[in-house]
């Protein structure tokens, strides 16, 4: 139901397979309203370049908040990260929807979640995201990125 979102008003499409429309209908948002963004590798990465990008936004604080779309599978491991991230920084995360589920896309084994909170954990503490491991346990995904 779009109503739920009425406090969105904008979406960042950090990578993932879900297209802008896919977003933007899920959400219940204009197209224009919906940002791409390719450059994140991994999930913890999706929110901390989610928090840059909203910082960029000329928009009141208040109106800072997010929806976070992803699979069915990923949304178990996304929305504790994204509470933890972006609530650090003061964004507030309203709602989480299911744009459909991809092709390889399975249950996500416990280990995931445990390894991205502890992450995310360590990101609001330190201020490190860790892109040098994402980068070496992903190399794939950003030679695909240099690729764009």
């Amino acid at each position: 139901d779009a109503g739920e979102y009425s406090s969105v008003t904008h979406c960042l499409l950090s990578s993932g397979a879900a297209s802008e429309a896919a977003v933007a209908k899920a959400c219940g948002l204009p197209l224009d309203r919906v940002a791409h963004d390719r450059e994140a590798v991994d999930t913890l990465s999706n929110f901390t370049r989610t928090v840059r990008w909203l910082a960029m936004q000329e928009m009141p604080e208040e109106h800072k908040c997010v929806a976070v779309a992803s699979s069915r599978a990923h949304l178990r491991r996304a929305w504790p990260v994204a509470v933890l991230v972006l609530g650090s920084h003061g964004i507030a995360v309203r709602k989480s929807c299911c744009v459909g589920d991809f092709e390889g896309d399975s249950s996500e084994s416990s280990w995931r979640l445990v390894r991205d909170v502890a992450r995310a954990l360590i990101y609001i503490l330190t201020g490190w995201e860790g892109s040098e491991i994402a980068e070496w346990v992903h190399p794939s995904r950003q030679r695909r990125r240099k690729d764009d």
